[in-house]
């Protein structure tokens, strides 16, 4: 038995997989039944009910009212290996472009002045990245109001991760219809 999600989110871990039933359109737990890990049951957690050996093959506890919206959020994103290759590529070049700039300008000092720092300062900015390993972007989110117990969490829909939860603002506990 396999993980619906394997190779598609990197908290997709296969351990202790489980049958469980996603919601459907209308929010309502009648969605198809696929397999989900304890990585991913943790990662989309109110996005499914867990299907229990009963006449039916159907849970009979009701759902808590869940709404979720699709947000975006202002997260780390971590580089892969080939935008850090990448980035070392466009440092390295950039390097070579203000090296190459640094000695024309003893003929023009200052003709050459501002295109030897825009060089610099894409090789300083690659050399951030490099070194921090990440930048901050708008990432495309899910935040999930729980009524029922009165917390907010949001979830990255590129990797599952969990970035936030806290309890609910006055501002969200109005339901919308």
């Amino acid at each position: 038995m396999e993980c619906f999600n394997k190779g598609k989110l990197e908290v997709c871990n296969g351990e202790d997989i489980k049958s469980v039933q996603l919601r459907s359109e209308g929010n309502k737990f009648d969605g198809d039944i696929v397999e989900y890990c304890k990585g991913c049951r943790s990662a989309n957690s109110g996005l499914f009910k867990l299907v229990k050996d009963t006449p039916g093959g159907k849970d009979e506890k009701k759902p808590t009212k869940v709404t979720s919206t699709e947000i975006r959020e202002y997260l780390k994103y971590f580089f892969t290996e080939d935008e850090i290759r990448n980035l070392g590529k466009e440092m390295a070049q950039a390097t070579i472009q203000a090296n190459e700039a640094e000695e024309q300008k003893k003929a023009a000092m200052a003709e050459f002045k501002d295109k030897i720092e825009k060089h610099l300062l894409v090789a300083r900015q690659a050399s951030r990245f490099i070194s921090n390993g990440y930048e901050m972007r708008n990432i495309d989110c899910i935040k999930r109001i729980d009524y029922a117990n009165e917390t907010v969490t949001i979830t990255r829909k590129d990797t599952g991760e969990v970035v936030e939860e806290r309890k609910i603002h006055d501002s969200e506990r109005q339901m919308s219809f």
